[in-house]
This record gives structure tokens, sequence and C-alpha cells, in this order.
């Protein structure tokens, strides 16, 4: 499921809706294309796909591959983005990113290729964030704001990255600590990518509903936030236990916010997010039809 396209006037709903799946799996396919393009520049020591750009046998070298595929894979994504919505545009962005993470190793890499602690892995996770806010930000620019948010009724709208509405809306973010604690209960790819993308949906889902009136911009960023604050609590935990990397791997106690891996918040956040404010729309037409009807009404109003 992803946010409906307005169609063009005078469109068939059928040809429209050709259209737009059509422009959807290409750019599904090209973002996947790029972005798997830079899986063997980020190697491990081990021999595997580094979970985080710091454990790779070359860092310096899978930080800038990885750079140069997330902006060619932007560029795809800003062209769906303009032919469909800003939410289609990140959701096939978020694809790109979750096609790498998902060629990557687990923490179990991280447990026995770091000697020290995860806090490596929340800040890269912060780093992912801010990356995010970055292309999110473009992308309502080149792409436009969704046309179905409108202020509420003689007031401007509120500033979507400074004004009451949007510090609610992107509040939502943190329900991905309790989503990943209830559905990541084990390492594997599958499982942990399911439960940050369940996390970025409901956190889209909840952001839009709390906050309908302002562009929904922080939201795309904040369940990664929440993620890094999952992992420096993980990291927490791990040193209550009084155990090291190694011995924390050995016991099978490794903390459950810190399965995830930052590039796994970066790609599956930013796809559930994107659903999730795609979705909020079938629970907020009502709202919308009233304001339609309201605007209709002082219309005719005036016009007498």
């Amino acid at each position: 499921m992803t946010p409906a396209t307005p169609g063009t006037p005078g469109t068939h709903p059928m040809i429209e809706m050709i259209r737009h799946w059509t422009i959807l799996l290409i750019g599904l396919t090209l973002t996947g294309l790029i972005c798997a393009w830079a899986l063997p520049f980020a190697t491990s020591p081990r021999g595997g796909v580094a979970p985080s750009l710091f454990l790779a046998d070359a860092p310096v070298m899978a930080t800038i591959t990885l750079v140069l595929a997330l902006a060619l894979a932007m560029l795809v994504s800003l062209g769906v983005g303009r032919l469909t919505n800003s939410a289609v545009g990140l959701f096939v962005m978020g694809w790109g990113v979750s096609i790498f993470a998902m060629r990557t190793d687990t923490v179990h890499e991280v447990m026995l290729s770091v000697e020290s602690n995860l806090v490596i892995l929340g800040i890269e996770t912060l780093f992912w964030a801010m990356i995010v806010l970055v292309l999110t930000l473009v992308m309502f620019k080149i792409a436009g704001p969704f046309k179905d948010i409108h202020p509420r009724e003689f007031e401007t709208p509120p500033d979507p990255l400074r004004s009451p509405d949007a510090i609610k809306c992107a509040m939502a973010g943190l329900v991905m600590i309790p989503i990943v604690l209830l559905i990541a209960q084990s390492p594997s790819k599958g499982q942990v990518l399911m439960a940050v993308f369940t996390g970025g949906m409901m956190a889209g889902l909840i952001g839009r509903l709390v906050s309908p009136h302002v562009q929904p911009k922080l939201i795309f960023m904040t369940p990664i936030v929440a993620g890094a604050v999952g992992q420096f609590i993980g990291l927490i935990q791990m040193s209550r236990q009084g155990l090291n990397m190694s011995e924390t791997f050995v016991a099978q106690a490794i903390p459950t916010l810190s399965l995830p891996m930052p590039i796994d918040y970066a790609g599956a956040s930013l796809m559930g997010v994107a659903m999730g404010v795609g979705w909020a729309r079938s629970f907020l037409h009502h709202e919308e039809e009233e304001d339609e009807k309201k605007a209709g009404a002082g219309k005719q109003t005036a016009s007498v």
C-alpha cells in the first residue's frame, strides 16, 4: 500500500493506476540496483557485508561509495516523487536503502568485531537520521508538499519544522522503541527489518492523525532518532550485565533494542513512515470532506 496519487483531470482511473504502479515499480527496481552496487565496497574483515560503516574493512571507501549510491538513488526517488507525490518518492528511497540493509550482517558481527561497546551504533544511527532529514526536506522541496493537508480554518499553515503541531507529530516516532521490543526477538534480518518497518508505519500513522494540519516532514526522521535512543539503552543494559561483547554474544544476552543496525533503521523506517502517512488518509478523509463542505458553504454565503 502506497499513498494515493492525485490523478490528472480527464484521465481514466485505470490508466492513472497503471501509470502510478509502473512509475513505482521502475523506481523500486532502479534504487534497489543502485544501492546493491555499493555492497562489495562495504566488506567487513570477516568477509561479509559490514552492518556498520565503522566496521567495514575500508570504512572511508565504503562511506564514499554508499554516499554516491544514495545520491544516485535519490535522483531516481525525486523523479518518482515529482510524478507521484513525496511519500511515494521517500518510500522508493527507503526501498533502495533496505535492499542494502538486507544483505548486511547482523548484530552478531558487531559483537565479534568490536571489543568496546555499542556506542558507535547509536552515533551512526543518529548520522542516518540527519541524512534522512536532508533527503526528506529535498524531496518535499522538489516533489512538493502533500496536497491533501490544509491548515485550520482562518489560520496560517503551521511551520513543519518548529511549530507545536510539528513537534507533536514528530513525537510519534517514539513508538519505534516499544514496537522493536515487541517484534524483534532475534537478530535475523527479516524479523529486524519487519520490526523497524512496523514501527515506522505506526509512527507515520499516529503522527499524521495527531497533527493532520501540518506537513509531516519531521516524522520521517524521528523514528530513527528513537532507534538510536534504543541502542544507547541497550548499551546501558549490557553494562549492567557486567559482560564484554563476546561474553554477551556467547550468553545470548544481546539487548533487544540493540538488534537493529543503523542502516536497518534508515531503510525500513523510511518505507514504514511513508506508508503510515499514506494510510492515515483513510482515517482523515471525513475531516477533509467536512472542510470542503464548509469552504463551499462559505463561498455560497459570500455570493449571496
